[in-house]
């Protein structure tokens, strides 16, 4: 009977343990589920988007706007479409604004709604990249 007795004591207490572990578990990956998505939902707020004309005739062009944009600390999407003539870029708000980001696209040579690129970088482009009458 003492030994019945310490056996069903034994499984009792195993089973105990096993649940106080796995509550403990939950608890804590809730926690850093909970904390994840408080990241998340920090950077959404301050994700800034936008649009903007900006001058070039081919396909080296559209790269060199793009590395141009995505070069700015803070970018975190640039993709220029040719035939709109136009670049869409998302980026961190806190670390960079749309200024910043046209004036480096400038600085690579291409004229968009707020800066001209300087005459000396824009006849080094390639002959295929330059788009001024």
């Amino acid at each position: 009977m003492k030994r019945t007795f310490l056996y069903f004591l034994a499984f009792v207490a195993t089973v105990t343990l096993t649940n106080c572990n796995s509550t403990t578990s939950k608890t804590e990956t809730q926690k850093a589920t909970e904390s994840e998505q408080t990241e998340v939902t920090a950077e959404a707020v301050d994700v800034a988007e936008g649009t903007f004309s900006v001058e070039a005739s081919c396909a080296m062009c559209k790269t060199r706007i793009e590395e141009a944009a995505m070069a700015i600390d803070g970018v975190e999407f640039a993709e220029f479409n040719l035939d709109s003539k136009e670049l869409t870029v998302k980026y961190d708000a806190e670390l960079t604004n749309a200024d910043e980001i046209l004036k480096a696209v400038a600085d690579a040579g291409h004229d968009n709604e707020k800066y001209k690129a300087d005459d000396k970088t824009y006849n080094a482009l390639p002959g295929c990249c330059k788009y001024r009458k």
